[in-house]
């Protein structure tokens, strides 16, 4: 939150080296969108509060009795694009040879209130958004190519497939290509 915050609040342009720049801060939300989640919604009762800067957002950490509890799955699952529950998980789908649902321009699709038809879109952003659309093309590609080789796969068959694949692909990106470029720096 607090890069978040920082990032977005700049007044004035300010050079980062050819490091980080406003895909890199969404590839960094894209990939850890799910590692804390503030439990709307439930009784919990919020034990931290911070002030940042003149606007109050609140942050913190939620009391309970098992501890730290997330509701949202594990980043390397793709979630980001399939969602972290059955709720999502449907309404990402087409149901249609294992595709997910994507506008004919190829950005994502919004439901009758406004809110982007993506796995996890909570405190989302246009950069993240910009993201999402091309992984869930390139799950939907994958389908097609599966399709073509594997007549006999189910819709479910090519959807489950397809996940395993965009999801290494993520992963692939993340630690081979995204990280490697960031940690060329002469401090790293």
């Amino acid at each position: 939150m607090v890069v978040a915050i920082k990032l977005l609040r700049r007044k004035s342009y300010k050079d980062t080296g050819k490091q980080l720049n406003m895909i890199a801060a969404s590839w960094i939300q894209f990939m850890i969108h799910d590692w804390i989640d503030h439990l709307e919604g439930t009784n919990q009762n919020l034990r931290h509060q911070k002030k940042w800067q003149a606007k109050e957002v609140p942050t913190g950490f939620y009391d309970n009795k098992q501890g730290s509890v997330n509701t949202r799955t594990p980043w390397w699952d793709g979630s980001v694009i399939y969602g972290s529950n059955s709720k999502w998980l449907i309404k990402v789908r087409t149901y249609k040879d294992g595709k997910l649902k994507i506008s004919e321009d190829g950005l994502l699709m919004h439901d009758e209130d406004g809110v982007a038809i993506s796995g996890d879109v909570r405190n989302s952003w246009a950069g993240v958004s910009v993201l999402q659309a091309p992984f869930i093309k390139e799950h939907n590609a994958v389908c097609d190519a599966l399709k073509r080789e594997y007549h006999e796969l189910d819709d479910e068959d090519l959807y489950r497939q397809a996940r395993l694949v965009t999801s290494a692909v993520i992963a692939k990106v993340h630690i081979i290509d995204w990280t490697v470029q960031l940690l060329k720096t002469d401090t790293l």
